[in-house]
């Protein structure tokens, strides 16, 4: 645990100290500190022994030691076809043609996925500090993303295209998702975010979110009945289709659910509080935020109703955590002091943090180990 603490304090103060620093002043300065920010969690993501996350070994180092030997880029084995995503297998490809450590491949994956998170967020700089941002996305996601490789740095990407929605350009949202797309497919659910937003503020009267948030329920409660047959028919039609069926109807359910369902239903409950002040303050983004909230919090029930692995689909509204969670609680701007703020939102953050990586150990990441790291230390 302690690697991961020094870790996030150090990348977080660079952060804060970083965005310190006066516009038009030493920007050269700025962004190398910046740099550094990201760079120190890269680092120790890609120094980690191979163990420490439970689809490394699965398929991430599998596919890297394939694109080392097969002569072109077409070469790989059909075993991957709509299962590893074409982008994924051309980014080993690439990175096999100049190295041939494996850590490296690592290191430089989260290093992309990092960069993405950061200019997603360094968008909203001036809504609430950067480091905020990012302190979300290691307490929610970094551990997540020892595991999840391909599809967190699918997610990083389709995210970055959330600004155009705000704009209403769509295409330009498309492309960044669409990119996503080519390393893991889950990232084309972010597509939805579009009509959600059309719908947020077309429709702004709190039953009409109400009503959204029912027959969202309702499609979570009743995931098997509506979604497997749909499957089902699909199948031998649409690659690895059977995939998603099997993630819905897997049979050991995950009581967590409600645990994790509470905990961010305490973030709607702050959110409705201060609705008229967030809404005021961001205005069209504003009705847009609330129904990410609630949907949020509500699709937290997946794993309880479809079982364990369907939090492989929950990890999209929940990327969202990112800007929500500084939104939220920078509302009670007013009320509170900044600092008692920041530690609200410390805590908030670490003590999810904890519970899921290092109390349940999920993800495989809780003994950080890496041989590496042990040679120089």
């Amino acid at each position: 645990m302690i690697y991961y603490l020094v870790c996030f304090s150090l990348s977080l103060f660079l952060l804060w100290f970083g965005q310190k620093i006066r516009h038009g002043q030493c920007e050269p300065f700025r962004w190398f500190v910046y740099g550094i920010a990201l760079l120190i969690p890269a680092v120790l993501a890609g120094a980690r022994d191979l163990s420490i996350g439970t689809d490394v070994l699965s398929y991430a180092y599998p596919v890297f030691e394939e694109a080392r030997v097969i002569p072109y880029i077409e070469g790989f084995s059909t075993i991957y076809e709509g299962w590893i995503g074409t982008g994924y297998l051309w980014l080993n490809y690439a990175l096999s043609q100049v190295t041939s450590n494996f850590n490296i491949i690592l290191f430089f994956i989260i290093f992309i996925e990092i960069i993405f998170v950061f200019f997603t967020i360094y968008q909203w700089r001036d809504k609430f500090p950067i480091w905020l941002g990012m302190l979300v996305f290691y307490a929610f996601f970094f551990n997540l993303s020892f595991n999840a490789i391909r599809q967190c740095l699918a997610l990083s990407i389709a995210f970055f295209g959330i600004k155009y929605i705000f704009e209403r350009k769509f295409l330009l949202f498309a492309f960044w998702v669409l990119l996503g797309y080519l390393f893991h497919k889950s990232a084309i659910l972010v597509l939805a975010y579009y009509p959600l937003f059309w719908y947020a503020n077309k429709y702004t009267s709190k039953k009409s979110i109400l009503l959204l948030s029912v027959i969202f329920l309702s499609l979570i409660i009743f995931s098997n009945q509506i979604f497997i047959p749909i499957l089902s028919s699909l199948s031998g039609v649409v690659p690895r289709v059977d995939a998603i069926a099997y993630y819905l109807a897997y049979i050991e359910k995950d009581s967590s659910g409600y645990k994790n369902f509470i905990y961010f239903a305490l973030l709607v409950l702050l959110f409705l509080y201060k609705r008229k002040i967030i809404l005021n303050n961001f205005q069209d983004i504003g009705h847009f935020l609330e129904v990410v909230v609630i949907i949020t919090a509500i699709s937290q029930l997946t794993t309880f109703v479809a079982g364990e692995y369907a939090n492989r689909f929950i990890i999209v509204p929940d990327w969202m955590l990112c800007f929500s969670i500084p939104i939220v609680f920078y509302s009670y701007i007013k009320t509170f002091p900044r600092t008692v703020i920041n530690i609200a939102i410390i805590f908030y953050c670490f003590f999810y943090w904890f519970y899921i990586f290092i109390y349940l150990g999920f993800n495989e990441t809780r003994d950080y180990s890496s041989s590496i790291l042990s040679s120089i230390f």
